[in-house]
């Protein structure tokens, strides 16, 4: 396997010619792009087709134009990575709304290259201080029966986004906070293009209020601002001044603007409570991100080196135990690459052993005890990894390297993953989310931010399924200041103490196999980054015991079914966004399974 690592070019004539040459923004299929890049990948066995722009100085990857260029101009103006990201986060919050923003919460994963330092940022959301164990058990059904984890105040779990920009800025910033603020305050005033995947947004938005007539009041302002009552089409301009506003002030004072004595926890939290939740101002000042150190897993597929999110992401344990699984049993398969019938049955059976391990053992190591160690051992790991048959599935109750009892995994939807990295090679995986579509389907009017409704990412009724028809453990029981168990799978490989790959994505449990598939289509199928992000995928998830299959991989179906797998098709696994390192620069690639465009220069 060839050695991916960017040599940083020493002639400076050399990098300007490269930059010259290469656009800022990356093509997408069709668009006559690739023929710019195929004269610096003549290495590659792909298609020059599927081959992504290179960059010499940096490179960001979101799934929408305007934070990928947010990014990219923050590295152009001296920023590194973390400055970079902090304004592509702001900015996804303005033109991904339904996904992620201000009202949500996220991980990030930061690796300076220069000192080998590797920091995990948890902002995720959490418990208020008014919800315990049995706070959703003993709630009224709503009239029309929705789920009040799902929308309105009692879903809302308390924000942890500005919080976590504040506390990366502070560790790693070196722009001022004003500057990283404006890209996104000139999206939210000049407004951005909708696209299809904004429409798709609308349409659910659109269904729930006519199925939830009684959510109508909670989600007026969403409908009526964010989705101009229905009638828009792609192309159309939306603004947000009151956003724009909102984030000039938080560029002049900082994490005061949110939690600090004049901020605007009193403003949040009444109107929580106005649509029947029970968050508090002291829920919002009291909020604390935790620094965590990275999972850190040595040696994977030769030289590789994991840095992973630790819980209470579920990724970076199911992402561990799935790459050691496929290293350890591809050669007795004979080497399969990605796209063939044994590489899938291989990739659905250990994906069946890590999402039974997430279901039973994972939740937020603050509260409950997750046997990490044990999850992560390279011998039980391999133990599972050889129960996997060739010619036969495993019993459903066999799956799983911690093998015993139990319930199944939760959905996110509203998430956004996007990747950093600089000339220095310091790198940031950074993702975030409000969790459904448009979260909780309330928003702060004052300032134009939407409510998350992550309260449903914990298991709000012990033994009862969830929205999407799934169970959690009831060690992810709902209890003040506890965080809820995430998909959310932020990952950066590193190769001799540099940045060789890194990957993220949205879709909930898809996350975990989306990101998977891309990081396994790279190191192992010596793809380019937007070959590997744009190839079919497959999901498997334990329970339900269905293999999902992308349209792509549908003429695998027969011989799956026959290896004992029931077959179903699906219309996408998860929204990944990645940056391959090679030789000769630096290859962001965005899904266009949610029309996103990478950048850099």
């Amino acid at each position: 396997m060839r050695h991916v690592t960017f040599v940083l070019i020493a002639s400076l004539a050399l990098a300007s010619l490269m930059v010259g040459c290469m656009p800022s923004t990356d093509a997408t299929p069709g668009d006559g792009g690739s023929d710019a890049a195929s004269s610096l990948t003549t290495e590659r066995k792909a298609p020059a087709s599927r081959d992504g722009i290179r960059h010499a100085n940096g490179a960001v990857a979101t799934d929408s134009k305007p934070a990928s260029e947010a990014g990219v101009e923050i590295l152009k103006a001296g920023g590194n990575a973390v400055d970079a990201a902090i304004a592509t986060a702001l900015t996804l919050s303005v033109t991904r709304p339904y996904s992620c923003g201000i009202g949500g919460g996220g991980f990030m994963l930061i690796f300076v290259e220069q000192t080998g330092e590797s920091r995990a940022l948890d902002y995720r959301e959490t418990c208020p201080s008014r919800v315990g164990p049995n706070y959703y058990a003993n709630l009224p059904t709503p009239a029309s029966g929705y789920d009040p984890s799902l929308y309105g105040g009692r879903a809302v779990g308390i924000p942890g986004q500005l919080p976590g920009m504040i506390a990366a800025y502070e560790a790693f910033g070196t722009l001022p906070l004003e500057v990283l603020v404006a890209p996104a305050i000139r999206a939210a005033r000049a407004g951005f293009a909708v696209d299809a995947n904004y429409l798709a947004a609308v349409e659910k938005v659109r269904s729930l209020r006519k199925s939830h007539p009684d959510l109508r009041p909670t989600s007026r302002w969403v409908w009526d601002n964010l989705c101009r009552r229905g009638v828009i089409e792609v192309g159309d301009i939306i603004r947000q001044p009151k956003l724009a506003e909102y984030l000039e002030r938080f560029g002049r004072e900082g994490i005061a603007a949110w939690s600090g004595p004049d901020g605007i926890a009193a403003l949040l939290t009444g109107v929580d409570r106005a649509f029947d939740g029970v968050l508090r101002p002291r829920d919002i000042e009291d909020y604390k991100v935790v620094w965590r150190e990275p999972l850190v897993v040595k040696n994977v597929f030769g030289d590789y080196d994991a840095l992973l999110m630790p819980p209470p992401s579920s990724g970076g344990i199911a992402i561990a135990q799935v790459l050691a699984m496929m290293e350890h049993r591809l050669p007795s398969a004979g080497d399969p690459l990605p796209g063939t019938a044994a590489y899938s049955h291989l990739m659905t059976e250990s994906m069946r052993h890590a999402f039974a391990d997430r279901a039973r053992h994972l939740a937020d190591a603050d509260f409950v005890d997750v046997p990490v160690d044990r999850l992560l051992d390279r011998g039980l790991i391999e133990a599972a990894a050889d129960r996997i048959r060739f010619d036969g599935v495993l019993a459903t109750d066999s799956c799983g390297v911690i093998e015993g009892g139990s319930p199944d995994v939760l959905e996110d939807e509203g998430t956004s993953h996007f990747s950093v990295i600089d000339s220095n090679g310091m790198t940031v995986a950074c993702t975030q989310t409000i969790n459904g579509t448009f979260g909780s389907l309330l928003a702060v009017p004052e300032i134009g931010v939407i409510l998350n409704n992550e309260m449903n990412d914990f298991t709000t009724i012990p033994g009862e399924s969830n929205l999407f028809g799934l169970k959690q453990s009831d060690r992810n029981l709902p209890q003040s200041g506890k965080r809820p168990l995430s998909s959310m799978s932020p990952t950066i490989l590193l190769q001799d103490g540099r940045t060789s790959v890194t990957a993220g994505g949205s879709g909930g449990p898809r996350i975990i196999t989306g990101t998977l598939q891309v990081l396994l289509a790279v190191i192992h199928g010596e793809e380019t980054a937007r070959a590997a992000v744009e190839a079919s995928r497959l999901h498997h998830q334990w329970k339900p015991d269905i293999l999902r299959l992308e349209a792509g991989l549908l003429g695998l179906r027969p011989e799956l079914e026959a290896t004992g797998h029931v077959v179903e098709e699906t219309g996408g696994v998860g929204v990944v966004q990645a940056i391959v390192v090679h030789e000769d620069g630096l290859e962001p690639a965005s899904d266009p399974r949610k029309g996103g465009s990478a950048a850099g220069w």
